[in-house]
Order: structure tokens, then C-alpha cells, then sequence
């Protein structure tokens, strides 16, 4: 039986957080920042901390370095993904993540030219980044994949933009995946008087919809006057996510999250390719070449029997169960970390020679190997399990 050790996380602050976002996990805001992201991983960006019996913290890098048996993976001292807590009040960005062999290209490419200071980064490491997002909120919304070609051409006939009519006509004669890469390009790289112009037809046209998407072209306007991504509901599948309800996003997906709470596992990277919705660095054209644009249906998952969330990434998984109806957590031969979201657990071992409560927003590494526990209380429970090949 293996010990179980107490994690202290990182706190990310930006804009499109919510001003008290983890008020629920008992995390108070003490610099009246927005909260955006809770960070639980080893990536250099956060660095989340393990803190022993007698208040010692040690950088949780640093601490698998010395202690590799608690890995399934002997070879590893770091993690292959960070779990997150995200409090989204409003669009982080359009945006895509590179897969492994974009982002050790880019990065390399980059790092050869910040030694001559000649850039703002894409690529800040050399690890792709798939994604899993499971709501906590009683919604939560997002854009994620292209529409069917026939489906975004519908939209934009029926709004009539002048702008972008001699594109529509072109895509709808190739309504390919090149089609779809040519329109986008159009529309993303539009002069700024055109631009205007589309964004003032987007909002004609919105007002006098009804739907949801309209209503969101409506809210983006708001906060991004000046931004032709701001048409994004009107091309891109609008998803709204119950709680407990997940959804799987490859590398090369283009997506943003709109609004609410949700637990997020991400491959071990802080690569972002942002089209706009944001403040921050963009940057068009490497974002064209890296993403996919094929339309995509996406698949909403609901967790198996065991509450996890099954898809095709390989290397983590996310898992959420509430106790007293889960009543054992699995002897799995896997590095996890947890975090209790609501109530108060206790895990006690089958021998009772060791115990450990976890109470609302509190967290814990479980070492590869460490055994079945027991679990007593009433609580959520959420964990990202590093997988074994």
C-alpha cells in the first residue's frame, strides 16, 4: 500500500476567467483577479506543489524526479498531461493546438529565431495536445469543428454578405476540404474596411435569427467589435454540454470555449495557434496550416460504468464518480491525480493501516501501484489516470 500526497495547485489569472471562479472549490480570491484555470501538472507554465505531513512543499516536478517508483513508468518524472479546472465567463480564443510532430517542428523553427529576437511564440514546447473537456456547470458552451460545407453555405447565402460573395460562390463550386481551407483563409485574412463590412452584415443578419448561434455572433460582437471571428457560431458546430457530459478534441480542431465550468485534461503542452476572440498574440497563417479542415461531427461522451470517459487518445484518461455510490476506487496499476469538487471523502485502506480525507477543492497525487481504496463520505470525485501501454 502506497501512500497518498496532498497537492497544492497553481492559479492561472486571465481575462475570460470569472472574478470568484473557484468560490465553489473553496479557493478564495485573495488579488481580485479573474481565476481563469487551475493548474494540477508538471508543465513549467504551473508547476503544481506536493505538500507533506508537516506543511513542506516541494515542486511536484521535482519531487516524481526523486521518487520514480510512483510512476507506472519508472522512465518518467514528469506528467503527460495537466488537469485543469476552468471558470470561463467569457471566449478564450479561437484556437487550435498543434499534434507532436507540428509542435517539435515549430518549436525548433522558433527557437532559432527568439536567439535573434524576432519573434512572439507559437510554440512555446515541443509536445502536441489533444484535449478532453467535461462540464461541471449545469451548462457549458463551446464552438468546436467546421459544419458541413453545405450547411455553412446555407447560412451565408441566406445572410447575404457582399463582402464574401464571390468566395461563397467558389466554395460552393468546391465544397472540399481545400474548398473549405480556401474560404476560411478569405474570410480570416479579409482587409479591415472589408472586414467592417462583414462583421456590420453578420450582425444584421443575427438580429433577426433566433437561434442560438445568432445569439452568441450577438454576445462575441460585444466583447470583440472589431473581429471577424466573432462569425465563428455561424461556421463552426455550437455544442452546449450538461454536466457530465464531455467532449474529446484532437490536435488540429479548431474550437473555443464560450462560457461555464468545467474540468479539462490536455496533453502536457502550452501550445495555442489563436485566430482571434482574444487579446493576445495571433498569428493567421500558421493557424491555417495547422489545422484540420474537414467538417466534424462531434461526439458527445457520457462516462461508462466505471465513470470514465472513453476515447481515442492514448496516455490519459478522465474519470468522474461520486461516492457513496462508487464505494471502492480501483486498484488500476496507474499515476492519478484527484480532486474532490464537492462534499468530503475518505479514502482508507483495506487493512486500515492508512486514511486520508479529501474535502471540497482539495487535491491528491495516487502513486502507480498503490492499491484499492475504500471510500466513505458523500462527494464528487474527478481524476486524470495516466495510462500504461
Amino acid at each position: 500500500m502506497k501512500k497518498l500526497y496532498r497537492l497544492i495547485p497553481i492559479i492561472k489569472n486571465y481575462e475570460w476567467g470569472k472574478r470568484n471562479g473557484f468560490n465553489s472549490l473553496n479557493i478564495v480570491n485573495t488579488d481580485g483577479q479573474p481565476q481563469a484555470e487551475l493548474w494540477l501538472g508538471t508543465h513549467e507554465a504551473g508547476i503544481a506543489m506536493v505538500e507533506d505531513d508537516v506543511g513542506k512543499k516541494t515542486p511536484l516536478n521535482l519531487f516524481l524526479a526523486a521518487n520514480p517508483s510512483l510512476m507506472a513508468d519508472k522512465q518518467l518524472s514528469a506528467l503527460n498531461f495537466i488537469f485543469k479546472i476552468l471558470a470561463v465567463q467569457g471566449p478564450l480564443s479561437l484556437q487550435v493546438h498543434p499534434k507532436q510532430t507540428e509542435a517539435e517542428a515549430g518549436f525548433s523553427y522558433e527557437n532559432n529565431l527568439v536567439k535573434n529576437n524576432l519573434i512572439n511564440r507559437n510554440y512555446v514546447d515541443s509536445k502536441g495536445k489533444n484535449e478532453i473537456v467535461c462540464a461541471l456547470s449545469k451548462q457549458f458552451w463551446l464552438l468546436c469543428g467546421f459544419k458541413p460545407c453545405k450547411d455553412i453555405l446555407i447560412t451565408f447565402k441566406q445572410a447575404g454578405f457582399t463582402t464574401m460573395a464571390d468566395n461563397i460562390s467558389r466554395f460552393e463550386a468546391n465544397q472540399s476540404e481545400e474548398g473549405l481551407k480556401a474560404f476560411f483563409s478569405s474570410l480570416f485574412l479579409l482587409e479591415p474596411d472589408s472586414a467592417a463590412l462583414l462583421i456590420t452584415e453578420a450582425l444584421n443578419y443575427a438580429a433577426l435569427q433566433k437561434d442560438a448561434a445568432a445569439g452568441w455572433v450577438i454576445k462575441l460582437h460585444k466583447l470583440y467589435p472589431h473581429d471577424v471571428c466573432i462569425l465563428a457560431p455561424l461556421f463552426l458546430n455550437l455544442l452546449l454540454l450538461n454536466k457530465d457530459e464531455a467532449l474529446y478534441i484532437e490536435a488540429n480542431t479548431l474550437h473555443c470555449y464560450l462560457e461555464g465550468m468545467a474540468v479539462e485534461v490536455v496533453g502536457n503542452s502550452d501550445n495555442v495557434l489563436r485566430a482571434g476572440l482574444t487579446k493576445k498574440y495571433t498569428d493567421i497563417n500558421e493557424l491555417i496550416k495547422i489545422t484540420n479542415f474537414t467538417s466534424l461531427q462531434p461526439n458527445v461522451l457520457q462516462a461508462n460504468s466505471k465513470g470514465k470517459f472513453i476515447t481515442a487518445n492514448k496516455g490519459f484518461v478522465l474519470q468522474k464518480i461520486t461516492v457513496p455510490a462508487y464505494k471502492i476506487m480501483a486498484a488500476d496499476n496507474c499515476f492519478s491525480i484527484t480532486m474532490c469538487l464537492a462534499g468530503s471523502v475518505k479514502f482508507a485502506s483495506f487493512d486500515g493501516s492508512f486514511s486520508l480525507t479529501l474535502k471540497q477543492g482539495e487535491a491528491i497525487l495516487i502513486p502507480a501501484g498503490a492499491g484499492g481504496y475504500q471510500l466513505e463520505g458523500e462527494g464528487e470525485l474527478v481524476s486524470a489516470l495516466m495510462e500504461v501501454n
